[in-house]
């Protein structure tokens, strides 16, 4: 009994062995089986007691719980009332994602492993540091559009979904999902894992790694111009497989048609699948046991998460500051060139963007969509899965546009001296301390003819030529 109560999982042999080596006892495997079902038990409880609880367990809840949203379901046949469906919302899931989460929620379910069957419908957000965040559960009878429309319906009690426009669901395009987001939430963008839209395309008969890398590079293109490029290229590899992918709404799947309001570009649905693998021992246990094992994880969670933001020496999050520092060490490989106060040019090795640091934004989108400026770098070409976090506002309000050994001066202009009598206010740009724009390119630039006897004035000057004698009495200068 101790040993099942500390592992529910052993499996049969090993407790068929445990016996052998404690008891000097041989037990058949049918045996050892039936012996650990009473177990069982007797530990949990049977199925028919733990439904026969539900009710209190439920009543418990909002007792200790006054703002929770528990919602249960039940219905009467001949034989009494029967289960059908739970609905879970703690206060503190439902607060913490109002006051600090983007408006960016997942869906989905998974099943459940008891005697009884079912499925656990979850939605789950994204913390400032780029975690998941549970906000609410239920347990259903399966998924249709009837379980899905009551489960968004509370959702949206608990949450609020006023405006529409501005709240963005990714889900896998489950069974009566669609539907139900279209009755409920029409104004509501809809955004589906690219890996199931893979996994479609591979049962319709368009397999291989060109297709692949050629579907991932069109969904990971932040502008129109580049996804309409990356759609060609997948129509030279296969035209059929073109003509599939052409019919799947852009904006659920690209992130060049993805509003850049919620400031998250995700393009799996990676957050419920973590809490479907969080939550996976607890999907074997009854039903109450499954309860209190999420609850428990829950608040341990929370704790955890608590006691490390208060460790934390700065406003910018652990996950946040990764992805700046990489950026910052990608910027390097650009050249930055003011255009005004707020405005630069940005030169990449492959191409070049304008950039608005007044208002955060970036003409490649990739700023606009996750508030955190991106380095230029030559375009993805696709064919893996990413499996890195998206990048939130909660981060900082810009970053250097020049890095590495790059200076830049914007708080004053400096007189550059072009030639007599004229003159040119510019920001300067130095790398590793010598002028980076050119006396030539600056004339050129303003159109300006003259000598170009004019010094840098950011370089330092050559020591004066040395004569000096050479082995054959002439003299040469070096």
């Amino acid at each position: 009994m101790k040993k099942f109560k500390e592992n529910p999982k052993l499996g049969t042999t090993e407790f068929r062995n445990e016996v052998c080596t404690t008891l000097k006892a041989s037990v058949s495997k049918s045996k050892a089986y039936r012996a650990k079902q009473k177990a069982l038990k007797a530990i949990q409880g049977s199925e028919e007691e733990q439904f026969q609880k539900i009710r209190s367990y439920c009543e418990e809840l909002k007792r200790t719980d006054t703002n929770a949203t528990v919602v249960l379901k039940l219905t009467e046949d001949t034989e009494g009332l029967r289960f059908q469906r739970l609905y879970i919302c703690f206060s503190a899931c439902k607060e913490g994602f109002k006051n600090a989460c983007r408006s960016v929620i997942g869906v989905d379910g998974c099943f459940l492993k008891g005697q009884r069957g079912g499925q656990l419908l979850a939605a789950v957000g994204l913390d400032p540091n780029n975690n998941i965040y549970p906000i609410c559960y239920a347990i259903v009878e399966g998924e249709t559009k009837e379980t899905w429309m009551c489960f968004l319906q509370l959702l949206d009690e608990d949450i609020g979904f006023e405006e529409q426009h501005k709240w963005r669901f990714m889900s896998d395009k489950q069974k009566g999902l669609i539907p139900a987001f279209k009755t409920l939430f029409p104004g509501a963008e809809n955004r589906f894992c690219v890996r199931h839209l893979h996994v479609n395309m591979k049962k319709d008969g368009f397999g291989g790694m060109a297709i692949k890398s050629a579907l991932w590079a069109a969904a990971k293109a932040t502008r129109i111009e580049e996804f309409k490029r990356r759609m060609e290229e997948l129509r030279a590899i296969d035209e059929a497989a073109y003509n599939w992918l052409v019919k799947k709404p852009p904006q659920n799947w690209t992130r060049s048609h993805f509003n850049p309001f919620p400031k998250c570009d995700i393009l799996l649905n990676n957050m419920c699948e973590c809490f479907n693998s969080f939550i996976l021992d607890a999907r074997e246990k009854p039903i109450i046991p499954m309860l209190e094992c999420i609850r428990n994880l829950l608040m341990a969670r929370m704790v955890l998460n608590r006691e490390k933001a208060l460790k934390w020496d700065t406003s910018i999050c652990p996950k946040i500051r990764i992805v700046l520092i990489k950026n910052m060490k990608e910027a390097g490989e650009c050249i930055p060139m003011k255009s005004d106060e707020w405005n630069f040019q940005i030169v990449g090795m492959y191409d070049q963007h304008t950039v608005d640091i007044r208002a955060k934004s970036c003409s490649c989108r990739r700023w606009d969509l996750t508030g955190v400026q991106e380095s230029r770098e030559e375009p993805d070409q696709g064919g893996q899965e990413s499996r890195e976090e998206p990048v939130t506002q909660q981060s900082t309000a810009a970053m250097n546009v020049s890095q590495r050994g790059e200076t830049q001066v914007p708080q004053r202009n400096m007189q550059m001296q072009i030639n007599e009598g004229s003159s040119v206010s510019t920001p300067v740009i130095v790398k590793g301390g010598v002028n980076f724009i050119t006396m030539s390119n600056l004339r050129s630039a303003f159109g300006i003819q003259g000598s170009t006897s004019s010094a840098n004035p950011f370089t330092a000057p050559r020591p004066a030529k040395k004569p000096t004698q050479s082995k054959n009495g002439s003299k040469k200068t070096t």
